[in-house]
């Protein structure tokens, strides 16, 4: 479900689990300019937020980067796990 939602793009790079905390963690980048990486990023959290297996997904960082010749910006997602 989650490849589906993700823009092409977005890279995720990393992705992990905090078993205790019950939470994921969705590190990456989206290439694209300020304005639409930001609408794009907010879109990809709107399409998680409607996911039935996480709960309080929320943006924990943003950095603009250049990378690869390409302007973009670095995130992290953060979303617990449905009970």
């Amino acid at each position: 479900q989650l490849s589906r939602m993700v823009p092409d793009n977005l890279v995720l790079d990393e992705l992990s689990f905090d078993n205790q905390k019950k939470e994921f963690s969705l590190k990456g980048i989206i290439y694209s300019s300020l304005d639409e990486s930001q609408k794009q990023l907010s879109d990809f959290i709107k399409g998680l937020r409607q996911c039935q297996f996480v709960t309080h997904v929320r943006l924990a960082t943003t950095l603009q980067v250049q990378e690869q010749n390409q302007n973009g910006a670095r995130f992290e997602i953060l979303c617990n796990l449905s009970p």
